[in-house]
């Protein structure tokens, strides 16, 4: 079962995101060449998410939120999903199944600082580093982005309600 974009539903997180009650997040600052992108062909920009741009369906599909099938072809023998496009590089099937709960928030400081704040949380931050390798030999909008910041956290699980946590500081 999956939830929007691949990600997992809530009960699929227990044995998908966490860990122990605690997961693993990373948070990438990704610049967008917004102005090359755009100056491409809608078609073009199309194959390259795999994604309609009006509906945000996958290619082939009708709803944002439909399943993408990368192993779906057109009744000429030709992947719907084209072989580079992003949707395929970061699909979970390459992963057994494997997915992250991750979000997006765009940022915009002006026409040269225009991209995506990315956050993933997963229960093994290798499931991130086999993505980012697809991503960086297999994915066409590559050329389109730059990645500026990063980070992994170790989010530890919540006390329990009423449970005491000892806050410890340490000198600089």
């Amino acid at each position: 079962m999956q939830g929007r974009h691949g990600e997992p539903h809530l009960e699929e997180c227990e044995r998908r995101v966490w860990a122990d009650d605690a997961t693993y997040l990373v948070v990438r600052r990704i610049h967008l060449k917004v102005k090359e992108f755009t100056s491409l062909c809608l078609t073009v920009q199309e194959q390259t998410i795999g994604r309609h741009r009006d509906s945000g369906a996958p290619l082939g599909r009708r709803h944002e939120h439909d399943d993408v099938d990368v192993f779906s072809k057109t009744p000429e023998g030709r992947y719907t999903t084209p072989l580079h496009a992003h949707v395929r590089a970061a699909s979970p099937r390459y992963d057994g199944g494997a997915r992250m709960l991750r979000r997006g928030y765009t940022y915009d400081n002006g026409p040269a600082d225009q991209g995506l704040l990315f956050l993933a949380y997963m229960r093994d931050p290798t499931l991130f580093t086999r993505v980012q390798e697809r991503l960086t030999t297999r994915d066409d909008l590559h050329p389109y982005t730059e990645h500026r910041a990063s980070a992994l956290a170790y989010v530890p699980p919540t006390p329990a309600p009423g449970e005491y946590v000892e806050e410890r500081f340490l000198d600089s």
